[in-house]
């Protein structure tokens, strides 16, 4: 729990009594690699925060082909997208999520009930603070995921991920890494000799 308690800190001044309150309303769950988190796709009211291990949201075309959107992973520089397993989408919109979420590493989740946080909004100037910021992040993130696949050459999505992924590659099996590039398995092999 104290891992979240720093992320939050890091937006927000938490008091020990704050955070008495937030480890009242959380729970935490254990998952094994291989399962996955479907109960969070169907208008979710919940967020996951990454205590450890690995989750991989991903979309589904109709045909069944899959695209990797992130992979959720604890880092201490881990940006808000990285660290809450959740289709922020479907959270502001009120709708199933596009998304889904597999276990590729055994994780440690703490799950936040999202309609205490937005009533703790409603109440208190500082946790608007931190929902706005929280929120903003999430945008950017995305904004910059979409602006990366669009204008980057596969190579340079290759070396943002290495920088900001550093062990991804020793954790996370290369077709979803490609996947996350845009590209084949076969391409990734390529560009990985080639660096």
């Amino acid at each position: 729990m104290e891992k979240l308690r720093h992320f939050m800190q890091k937006i927000i001044d938490i008091t020990d009594e704050e955070w008495s309150y937030i480890q009242s309303v959380s729970t935490i769950k254990s998952f094994s690699k291989g399962e996955n988190l479907n109960f969070l796709t169907e208008k979710p009211r919940q967020i996951a925060f990454i205590l450890s291990g690995i989750v991989r949201s991903y979309l589904i075309e109709e045909d069944g082909k899959d695209y990797t959107w992130n992979f959720h992973i604890y880092s201490e520089n881990a940006s808000v997208n990285n660290l809450f397993v959740v289709d922020y989408l479907s959270l502001l919109t009120d709708t199933d999520s596009m998304l889904h979420f597999d276990v590729l590493e055994d994780c440690e989740i703490i799950f936040l009930d999202y309609t205490i946080l937005t009533n703790s909004y409603i109440h208190n100037e500082k946790w608007q603070t931190y929902g706005r910021t929280v929120t903003e992040d999430a945008y950017i993130i995305s904004r910059k995921r979409t602006a990366t696949l669009l204008t980057k050459s596969a190579k340079e999505r290759l070396q943002i991920l290495e920088k900001e992924y550093p062990t991804i590659f020793d954790k996370v099996p290369n077709y979803y890494i490609a996947s996350y590039l845009g590209i084949t398995p076969q391409s990734l092999s390529r560009l990985q000799h080639e660096i």
